[in-house]
């Protein structure tokens, strides 16, 4: 199958699915709930709060685990707009005449969602430094990426994309900040990325990695 139609198809496929997702599974819940799932600034104050709480509260290694997080965001939206602006996929409520839209439509690009790229890059991220963290960030990450599609302002691969995205610059970050923490005298605190969960501040730190 030439490339041409094969892009074509799997457009076609998107849209289909993005139709399905958009009004077939319409109820008056998910009219409520999505809007608001998807409306970065209802969270972003109380986890301001929750970041300067730990920043204070917690050892060298966390402080240095949230400053990291603070770069991935930065890395993660920037390389998203990035995208956007190369591939310049426009979204399905500036297109689509049958689409449902619970807000309002941004007149930027849609492929990769910037939601879903950092959602998935912090749930990624803090999912790897402990993993009593990994079901809940990203059951919240899925919600973030299917409101995304729900309130009619991206397609399935545009989620999709910014999932892939946001996965690997996640635990490109964690590696990163795994060698950066290690190499750091922690003073017997305890080391994030590790089996070791990253909130226990007072616990002994295991023997350095040679």
């Amino acid at each position: 199958m030439p490339v041409v139609s094969l892009l074509q198809t799997l457009d076609a496929w998107d849209k289909g699915l993005f139709l399905f997702l958009n009004g077939s599974l319409e109820n008056a819940f998910f009219d409520l709930l999505m809007p608001f799932i998807t409306e970065k600034w209802n969270f972003i104050v109380p986890l301001a709060l929750v970041f300067l709480y730990l920043f204070l509260k917690g050892g060298r290694p966390l402080r240095i685990l949230l400053l990291l997080s603070l770069v991935l965001l930065l890395l993660a939206d920037g390389s998203a707009t990035l995208l956007k602006n190369l591939f310049q996929r426009a979204r399905p409520c500036q297109v689509l005449d049958q689409v449902r839209i619970l807000v309002g439509c941004s007149s930027s690009f849609a492929l990769p969602s910037n939601h879903a790229t950092n959602i998935f890059a912090i749930a990624s991220f803090f999912a790897y430094a402990d993993r009593r963290l990994l079901v809940p960030l990203f059951v919240l990450a899925f919600l973030v990426g299917y409101s995304r599609i729900y309130v009619g302002v991206h397609y399935p691969l545009d989620v999709l994309g910014g999932a892939v995205l946001g996965i690997a610059l996640g635990l490109f970050i964690s590696a990163l900040g795994r060698r950066i923490i290690l190499r750091w005298d922690t003073g017997g605190e305890v080391y994030p990325f590790r089996r070791y969960p990253i909130l226990r501040w007072g616990s002994k730190a295991p023997d350095r990695e040679k």
